[in-house]
C-alpha cells in the first residue's frame, strides 16, 4: 500500500517511494493506483509536494527527478 509523501511524518509515509502515475480523488479507503517504483526520469514541476528530502528518496529508488518544464 502507498500514502501520500509527508515529510513531517513518523510513520513511514516521510520517504517518498514512488510518483503516482495519474491523479486519484483523495479517500480514507483503500484505491487501486498505477505508480512508478524505479528506473525512471521525471520532470520536478509535474510533482506535487517535491521537496529536497524527497528528491533525494527518490534518487535512492533510480528515479531521477530533472528540473524543467513538462512540454
Amino acid at each position: 500500500q502507498y500514502a501520500p509523501y509527508d515529510d513531517a511524518a513518523t510513520d513511514g509515509t516521510e520517504v517518498a517511494v514512488a510518483i503516482l502515475y495519474a491523479p486519484k480523488p483523495a479517500s480514507p479507503d483503500p484505491q487501486a493506483v498505477t505508480v512508478i517504483a524505479r528506473l525512471a526520469e521525471v520532470i520536478d514541476v509535474a510533482l506535487t509536494g517535491l521537496n529536497d528530502a524527497a528528491r533525494g528518496d527518490l534518487k535512492a529508488r533510480n528515479l531521477i527527478v530533472r528540473t524543467g518544464t513538462p512540454y
